[in-house]
């Protein structure tokens, strides 16, 4: 009778430490259950604000291509404007008799 006590005494302490095994993982579980789901809504706001900097990047692209456009321009023009002005310095000078250095881009007159 005292082998079968002891027998389930230790079977109850096998059974309480299953237990308690069980309750620590279903603990662990719910655990890594609600950081998943905190990361899938992270995961989403990051994906919407993704989506939102593509549409703003979308919109102001053709604007970014009007400006380099513009820019392209401006510097054709600049770049016409001083060979003008060395075309001019040339006929002065020849007109003068003097050597005129050439207008560099960006310096002032």
């Amino acid at each position: 009778a005292e082998v079968a006590a002891s027998s389930a005494k230790a079977r109850r302490k096998e059974l309480d430490a299953l237990r308690k095994s069980a309750k620590e993982k279903a603990e662990e579980s719910k655990a890594k259950e609600q950081e998943a789901r905190r990361l899938l809504l992270e995961a989403e706001d990051l994906r919407r604000e993704a989506d939102h900097l593509k549409d703003s990047a979308s919109k102001r692209e053709p604007q970014c291509l009007r400006a380099e456009g513009k820019a392209k321009d401006k510097a054709a023009v600049a770049e016409q404007a001083k060979q003008r002005a060395n075309e001019a310095a040339k006929e002065l000078a020849a007109l003068d008799g003097v050597a005129v250095p050439k207008v560099a881009a960006g310096e002032p007159e």
